[in-house]
């Protein structure tokens, strides 16, 4: 159910969006889904556009002054919003006009006055990144107003300043959203350039391809979630892009392993907390916290000694889940603090 802000309420509404859509696309669709989906898009709907600010666009809880990112990032979901819900059209043309009015030749410049600052200002310290994101709202949203290419040709002379994936990542999907307004379904050769530069910047293993941030996103997020948020926004520009099917399928292939199925995880996770009481009984001495991390199990806690310590680790190696061999056991990091000996003070 949409709660919250409008980063928010958005966040939670845009999931039933792209579900109702691909299961109307695929005919898997039942009146009981598609009633339960409307009613939570209807309502998320009905709280973000409470949050439009006066004079156009949006803000987390409505109060000026509107921030445009925030607002372009509306932008994409009251479009996609529109294939499967009733969206009043002035509210995106209007918000289309409000963004467009913010350039200066084109140009969007940082912007102060917003929640979360303190990551927004890392991610807005030049003039690209916002220029990228805002040329990609308004070009996913299917605006063809001139002033747009003006700002997408300030992105195309200007991308060589992006350092890191996570902003090279907001380019690329800017840049084949303008190539894609074009009409002819081409890809100019400075967003070729943009692919391939991002493609190189990847993380590699096996069949699975992902990129890790350098900087916290602009929606807060850090470490891995920013990493996840980079991956997601790349593989959208070389979805989108059509001319890198392989590398495409290779980070698809990392998304679907490195967000396990919730049921899977949590089925895990009361495994390993079943693991968990059992050790903590068996060594009374010592404290064992087992944390599932990604795909990753973080061992730690306080060992009595170091001999118990290697006990501890021996039993969680054998008492794996089934599904993984036990000599194959992902603990990613052991971090016990054992107690010392006043008898054996040379101990380590």
């Amino acid at each position: 159910m949409p709660f919250g802000c409008f980063e928010q309420t958005s966040s939670v509404t845009w999931p039933n969006i792209m579900v109702l859509d691909y299961m109307k696309a695929t005919r898997q669709s039942t009146p009981e889904i598609r009633m339960k989906a409307e009613g939570f898009i209807n309502t998320g709907y009905q709280r973000m556009v409470s949050y439009e600010v006066p004079g156009g666009g949006f803000s987390w809880f409505g109060n000026a002054p509107a921030n445009r990112l925030l607002t372009a990032y509306g932008l994409m979901e009251f479009h996609d919003m529109s294939a499967v819900h009733t969206v009043d059209p002035d509210i995106i043309r209007r918000t289309q006009n409000w963004l467009l009015d913010q350039a200066k030749d084109g140009i969007y410049e940082s912007e102060e006055g917003y929640c979360h600052a303190e990551t927004w200002a890392k991610v807005q310290v030049d003039k690209l990144l916002p220029t990228a994101y805002i040329v990609w709202g308004l070009t996913h949203s299917q605006c063809k107003d001139p002033r747009v290419n003006t700002s997408a040709d300030y992105v195309r002379e200007n991308w060589k300043q992006a350092k890191d994936p996570y902003t090279l990542a907001i380019v690329a999907n800017a840049l084949v959203g303008a190539d894609s307004l074009k009409g002819r379904g081409e890809l100019t050769g400075t967003t070729q350039e943009v692919l391939k530069t991002l493609i190189g910047m990847a993380k590699t293993e096996g069949d699975q391809m992902w990129w890790e941030s350098s900087i916290g996103g602009v929606t807060n997020s850090t470490g891995k979630s920013a990493d996840l948020e980079a991956t997601g926004m790349a593989v959208l520009a070389l979805l989108r892009g059509g001319h890198h099917s392989t590398e495409a399928s290779k980070v698809l292939n990392y998304l679907v392993r490195v967000v396990p199925d919730p049921e899977t995880k949590s089925r895990i996770e009361r495994v390993y907390k079943a693991l968990e009481d059992e050790i903590n009984r068996a060594f009374p001495d010592s404290v064992v916290r087992l944390c599932l991390v990604g795909d990753k199990l973080v061992v730690s806690g306080q060992a009595k000694d170091a001999s118990a310590a290697t006990k501890i680790i021996q039993v969680i190696r054998e008492q794996a889940p089934p599904q993984t061999p036990a000599n194959r056991i992902p603990v990613d990091r052991i971090d016990f603090t054992v107690t010392p000996d006043p008898l054996n003070p040379d101990q380590t």
